[in-house]
């Protein structure tokens, strides 16, 4: 089947927040806000996920940060999605799937059109355990380089997996 979803890992994923991590490790939200505008998204990454969107693909943001702070990242870089789970959405939270599936039924559509990307070991388990392919964000300097993902990519391999029509999903 061909990919009709993206599922997103947000921080390190899409945007580097790194500069941020000990502000939020601290709960200093109101610095965090105000350096938000701080953060740095992967070159051609936004660019990419809204070509995507404007393609008919579905994408899904899946994160561990409360929602307000990834409405704001989001917002900051104009990345465009048609669903978020953030933290208060769901009881579990990666590496259990209940937020990707939570996510996939935000969107509709079940993990047979799904790719998930993100840069953690508990991403790529949470994508494995809701048996959609893991993709590893091979751009992030956070990368679990050692979690069994399904395949690495680079921003173009990623590209090629969802803008160019229609392609199988990677087999895991």
């Amino acid at each position: 089947m061909a990919v009709s979803a993206i599922i997103l890992d947000l921080d390190d994923t899409l945007v580097d927040t790194s500069m941020l991590a000990g502000l939020r490790r601290q709960r200093r939200w109101r610095d965090v806000f105000r350096r938000i505008n701080e953060t740095v998204a992967y070159e051609g990454i936004v660019d990419l996920v809204n070509a995507a969107r404007k393609n008919g693909l579905a994408v899904g943001v899946v994160t561990r940060s409360v929602s307000n702070y990834a409405n704001a990242v989001l917002d900051n870089h104009g990345i465009s999605y048609d669903a978020l789970v953030a933290y208060h959405d769901c009881r579990n939270q990666k590496p259990s799937p209940d937020p990707v599936n939570l996510c996939l039924k935000k969107l509709g559509l079940g993990p047979d059109a799904a790719l998930g990307l993100g840069d953690s070991e508990d991403d790529c388990l949470a994508y494995l355990a809701a048996e959609i392919p893991a993709l590893g964000a091979g751009w992030s300097n956070e990368l679990a380089g050692s979690a069994p993902w399904t395949r690495i990519v680079t921003v173009e391999e990623f590209s090629s997996l969802i803008i160019e029509a229609p392609k199988p999903l990677p087999s895991s």
